[in-house]
């Protein structure tokens, strides 16, 4: 979709967006998805509703939709399974084991 995003029709972002926890909001004359249970990942998104986006404005939805996964992604290793923030000494640990020695310049 990201490489070719030529004929995509509005609707498949809109999908997106609501599977990323996105919800229809007022704002402008455009419909915008934005984020109410959790404000602070990403802005308001706008998805024009035209037959089909013109490719640089679908490349640029599927851009703001990527980086809503990474957003999720980074927030939801920030907390633990009841919803709590993690402990700063834990996310060290997390850290530390997922990091390598291979590029050890003393070896």
């Amino acid at each position: 979709m990201r490489r070719n995003p030529v004929g995509i029709k509005p609707g498949a972002l809109e999908r997106i967006a609501r599977k990323l926890g996105r919800r229809k909001v007022k704002r402008g004359s455009e419909p915008n998805y934005g984020s109410p249970e959790v404000p602070d990942l990403g802005h308001p998104i706008s998805i024009p509703h035209h037959p089909t986006l013109k490719p640089g404005t679908a490349r640029s939805i599927i851009d703001d939709l990527l980086s809503d996964v990474d957003e999720w992604n980074q927030y939801l290793d920030s907390i633990d399974a009841d919803g709590s923030p993690k402990d700063a000494d834990e996310t060290n640990e997390e850290n530390d084991e997922d990091s390598d020695d291979t590029n050890d310049p003393t070896e």
